[in-house]
């Protein structure tokens, strides 16, 4: 009986386990998915309502989840209080500061950060440019992962209860 309790919690632990990042998994690209729109938000306001970069930050940390809506109200109001440093170097540290919320992967959090070089542009023009460059890399990086997340969810799953199973028949 007491090995029958041991197997038992081996496969709901391994299968916890598989469960837990298949959800990680989608938080990843939930994530990606809020931070492609709140860049789709930040362009509207700059190209269409014409506001200053300030409010159009602020507006689009509005539109975010809480902590993308944090970054960019952070960086909102480092730039309503005309801080000395480039908007780039505002954009990273911003998110420098917020990293360890986010799922991103090394690659990801890499082209956030050049994400940041819009601000140094000369004029708006070339700001809005910009900003869809990055915006439609990010949304590569949206539809690789999703390409291949129901693969690896299931891989995640069927790995996670076999190794279990494994590990019961090495203990058994």
């Amino acid at each position: 009986m007491l090995k029958m309790a041991g197997c038992l919690l081996i496969l709901v632990g391994t299968g916890g386990f598989g469960v837990s990042t298949g959800v990680q998994m989608r938080k990843h690209l939930e994530q990606l998915v809020e931070l492609k729109e709140i860049i789709y938000t930040l362009l509207c306001e700059m190209k269409y309502y014409k506001k200053p970069l300030a409010e159009a930050f602020s507006a689009a940390s509005k539109s975010g989840g809480e902590k993308l809506g944090k970054v960019f109200s952070l960086i909102a109001e480092r730039l309503k209080n005309f801080e000395d440093a480039k908007g780039s170097t505002i954009w990273e540290e911003s998110f420098f500061k917020y990293r360890e919320d986010f799922l991103f992967s090394g690659d990801e959090f890499e082209i956030i950060l050049k994400t940041g070089h819009f601000l140094d542009a000369p004029d708006m023009e070339t700001k809005q440019r910009e900003l869809e460059l990055y915006e439609g890399q990010i949304n590569r990086k949206i539809e690789e992962i999703q390409e291949g997340m129901g693969e690896k969810r299931r891989v995640c799953m069927y790995g996670s209860v076999f190794g279990g199973l494994f590990l019961i028949i090495l203990l058994i």
